[in-house]
C-alpha cells in the first residue's frame, strides 16, 4: 500500500506540472486622477484617465516549465516500474514461501520412511544377536559397530525428521504474517488458522495461490 501510494503521488505530480504549461490571459485596469492646478489637491474628474487592456503569456515561451514537465513524465515512468519490481519482488517472496512449504510436504514424508528404516535396522540387528545366541554362536566382528551405526542413524534420523517440521511450521507463520493474515491472542500468542488452503487466507479458487497443503502437527 505504501509503494501504491508513492506511485500514485507521483502520477499526481505530473498535473500540478502541467498547470506551469498552460496559457494566462489577465484583465488588466490602470487609471490615474491628475490635478488641474499646481494644487496637487486640486483634483478633477475630467482629467482622469482609465486604461483597459488584456495581457496573454504563451506556452510557447516555458521552456523550463516543459523540460519539469518531461522529467515529471520520467520520474512516473520509474516510479511505475519500480512498483511493478515491488510487486512483482512480493510475489515471488509469496511463491518461494508456498514451494518451500509444498517440499517440506514431501520431505517429511520421506523422512518418516527413514526414521521407520532406522528403526527397522536396530530391530534386524537384535535378531541377528538372538539367533547367533539360539545358536550358540558368537557374535560377529562388526555386531557392536554395527549397534553403534544403527543407533547413530536413528538419533540422525529423528533429528532431520524434527527439523523438517520445525522448518515448515516457521514457514506457516512466515507465511501468514507475509499475507497480513497473522492473528495472535492476548498473550501475543499466535493463532493456529489451521491447514493451509485458499480458503483460509481470503483467495479464490481461481487463483494461482489455490495450493493446499496439510497441517503435520498429529502425524509428529
Amino acid at each position: 500500500m505504501n509503494s501504491r501510494a508513492s506511485l500514485v503521488d507521483s502520477w499526481r505530480a505530473i498535473e500540478v506540472v502541467a498547470d506551469n504549461l498552460e496559457s494566462t490571459l489577465d484583465v488588466i485596469f490602470s487609471g490615474d486622477v491628475q490635478n488641474n492646478t499646481d494644487n496637487p489637491l486640486s483634483l478633477r474628474g475630467k482629467t482622469g484617465r482609465l486604461r483597459a487592456g488584456l495581457q496573454w503569456d504563451s506556452p510557447l515561451t516555458r521552456m523550463q516549465e516543459r523540460n519539469q514537465y518531461r522529467q515529471v513524465l520520467i520520474e512516473y515512468q520509474q516510479a511505475k516500474r519500480n512498483y511493478y519490481r515491488f510487486e512483482d519482488a512480493v510475489w515471488q517472496q509469496l511463491r518461494s514461501e508456498l514451494r518451500n512449504l509444498r517440499y517440506n510436504r514431501y520431505n517429511f514424508e520421506l523422512q518418516r520412511y527413514a526414521v521407520r528404516i532406522a528403526a527397522q535396522q536396530i530391530i534386524i540387528n537384535e535378531d541377528l544377536r538372538q539367533i547367533r545366541e539360539s545358536l550358540s554362536l558368537a557374535s560377529g566382528p562388526t555386531a557392536a559397530r554395527d549397534s553403534v551405526s544403527a543407533l547413530q542413524d536413528l538419533l540422525n534420523a529423528q533429528n532431520t525428521f524434527l527439523g523438517v517440521w520445525v522448518f515448515y511450521e516457521a514457514q506457516r507463520r512466515n507465511l501468514d504474517q507475509d499475507l497480513g493474515t497473522i492473528r495472535v491472542d492476548g498473550e501475543n500468542i499466535w493463532c493456529d488458522p489451521g491447514p493451509i488452503t485458499s480458503e483460509a487466507y481470503g483467495f479464490a479458487p481461481s487463483e494461482p495461490s489455490d495450493i493446499v497443503i496439510q497441517d503435520y502437527n498429529q502425524g509428529v
